[in-house]
């Protein structure tokens, strides 16, 4: 079927990745379905105990801490071994006080700060202990501050909230490459669900470990010896569908070297050259040239260029003289000597992959990248919350359209 903006989000897996996304995305005044396998929401969210990273907040202020964003970011990347993916560690540094704001605003009592390990100064939040009666675990008393949230939203919205628990999510479903729905199993019986997007957040796969064929005997048959402290619903189901649906999984393991320098047309054989950040990728410009060969252009277009900041990009583009400005694409093919369906072609297939328009979005343990080697103590509840929220609003924003050139 095809995907409407009407539709609801279907946000797979009720922990707190699942559960900040619903939030954000009913914020938005679109619907979720929540499904999850289990009989109540949590996942292993509820158990976490350490609490959760914030930087630059009230509480810290409030108890004299001086941190800073980029403190933080570098316990992060050293504490992973500085394979984190760098992009995904500033987004997690910058929006942890939103993330510990929009907590505190929905009830969580993190009024206290500890110093974990790893960890230059005290911003690891929880919730202070009682002087009397049963301590609440800070994982669990924020899921339970969000888990009120659904309700309430549910009493006074209760067409736009759907939750579905006891119900495993067994299969994608998508209609001309765009993933918008999913296959379910409840009550013994199998059914299709659509919608206008799909959020997988169902957390790790530690317990997917009886099979020849488990992701912990594909990824990691070295950690088979150890227990684990993850539910039985830890089974990787969201990583296992996004591969079917030909997703790629990170991997642990890898060596980086720069890949994009601007040549200067005045001296294009200078040993020394002006690096081409990773931030006009990540803002929007796109690499190309002929098959086989090292890129030879990047292109992008006003909104990019004002995105990664006009005074940088003038920089590039009036002091250094390194980009040229064409009024329309088929301008820049024809002087740049390029055949403009191929150029068209290639901008099309850019669009499509970066645009959110597959439908598929992930957020939490089921994703990869931001802890590198090994996760900082008290980024993986940090992690849930800041992208899970993003996950919500980028879905509740999707539109699916057949763009044009």
């Amino acid at each position: 079927m095809a995907p409407s903006p009407d539709e609801p989000v279907i946000i797979v897996g009720g922990g707190l990745a699942g559960l900040s996304a619903a939030i954000e995305a009913l914020d938005h005044r679109v619907k979720v379905i929540i499904i999850d396998s289990e009989k109540n929401l949590g996942g292993n969210s509820a158990k976490a105990s350490s609490g959760i990273n914030g930087c630059g907040t009230t509480t810290q202020e409030k108890m004299g801490i001086k941190d800073s964003r980029d403190i933080f970011y570098m316990d992060t990347m050293n504490a992973g071994d500085r394979e984190n993916d760098e992009a995904l560690v500033d987004i997690l540094v910058e929006q942890s006080l939103a993330a510990i704001d929009f907590l505190m605003g929905l009830g969580v009592n993190l009024s206290d700060v500890n110093l974990c390990g790893g960890h230059s100064v005290p911003r690891t939040h929880w919730i202070p202990s009682p002087k009397e009666g049963r301590p609440t675990p800070v994982g669990m008393g924020i899921i339970n501050a969000l888990k009120q949230r659904i309700t309430e939203v549910t009493k006074s919205r209760p067409d736009d909230v759907t939750v579905m628990t006891n119900t495993r999510v067994v299969g994608l479903t998508s209609w001309n490459a765009y993933v918008n729905g999913v296959n379910v199993v409840e009550d013994g019986k199998r059914k299709e669900i659509n919608g206008k997007a799909v959020i997988l957040t169902t957390g790790g796969f530690s317990a997917d470990r009886n099979e020849d064929a488990s992701l912990l005997h594909e990824f990691a048959s070295d950690k088979l010896r150890f227990p684990t402290t993850n539910g039985a619903f830890a089974r990787g189901d969201g990583v296992k569908m996004a591969r079917a649906m030909g997703a790629q999984v990170v991997g642990m393991d890898r060596v980086q070297i720069h890949p994009t320098a601007f040549v200067d047309p005045a001296d294009p054989s200078a040993g020394t050259k002006f690096l081409a950040a990773e931030a006009l990728r990540g803002k929007g410009a796109i690499l190309g040239g002929s098959a086989g060969l090292p890129a030879a252009f990047m292109v992008l277009n006003e909104e990019a260029a004002d995105s990664f900041g006009r005074p940088a990009f003038n920089f590039y583009a009036n002091f250094k003289k390194l980009f040229t400005k064409y009024n329309t694409a088929k301008e820049f093919a024809e002087l740049g000597g390029i055949p403009f369906d191929t150029l068209k072609n290639t901008l099309l297939e850019y669009n499509k992959y970066v645009k959110g328009d597959s439908g598929l979005l992930a957020a939490g343990e089921v994703t990869g990248g931001v802890h590198g080697a090994n996760r900082l103590a008290g980024n993986s509840l940090l992690e849930c919350v800041v992208f899970g929220r993003i996950a919500g609003r980028t879905a509740a924003g999707i539109n699916y359209t057949h763009e044009e050139l």
